[in-house]
């Protein structure tokens, strides 16, 4: 499951569906005309970095199990097939030891773009263009994984790893099905 949020509406994505939930036009025009009271407002506030902290466990409990996933299986020296990815799912303790950071997460690409575009164009007016591209990079990297650890993520709880190894597992089961029926091709 993925999700993200606008002014309007937290949309939560799986991989059949969208489905949204809207913010509450009396909350927002309570807000905007400024008729919430500070109680009431610090409550929302609470209720809403309670939300986000969850956002954010269940982000690296995603990531957490990415890595070990596809750890496990760059390191197996067997065949490897559809039939058998399943084998590869990481157990809790396998996660506890696996980092939260994911270069493949998506806005950590976007972000990756950005900062090296500017760090790039900046170290280019000083130095050589080799050594602003190599500079650029390990910029953008740091830069990347600092934003991602402290804006992104949250050490995930059991429950979030679980959660997760579930949604991998039924995921790969899903594949498997299709395989066997000839619906995609792996």
């Amino acid at each position: 499951m993925d999700g993200f949020a606008d002014e309007e509406k937290i949309y939560f994505a799986t991989s059949k569906q969208i489905t949204f939930a809207k913010y509450s036009s009396i909350i927002r025009n309570k807000i905007e005309t400024g008729t919430i009271s500070s109680r009431e407002f610090e409550e929302k506030q609470k209720q809403k970095q309670k939300f986000t902290k969850v956002l954010k466990r269940m982000h690296a409990a995603e990531h957490k199990v990415f890595n070990c996933f596809m750890q496990k299986i760059r390191t197996n020296k067997k065949n490897i097939s559809h039939e058998n990815l399943i084998d590869f799912l990481p157990s809790i303790d396998e996660l506890s030891k696996t980092n939260s950071y994911s270069f493949f997460c998506s806005s950590t690409h976007n972000y990756f773009l950005i900062i090296y575009s500017l760090s790039f164009l900046l170290l280019s007016f000083i130095l050589n263009n080799f050594l602003s591209l190599v500079l650029a990079f390990l910029a953008s990297l740091s830069s990347t994984y600092f934003l991602q650890k402290v804006f992104f993520l949250e050490k995930p709880r059991k429950e979030e790893l679980k959660l997760a190894i579930s949604a991998l597992e039924r995921l790969l089961i899903e594949i498997q099905k299709r395989t066997k029926n000839n619906d995609i091709n792996i």
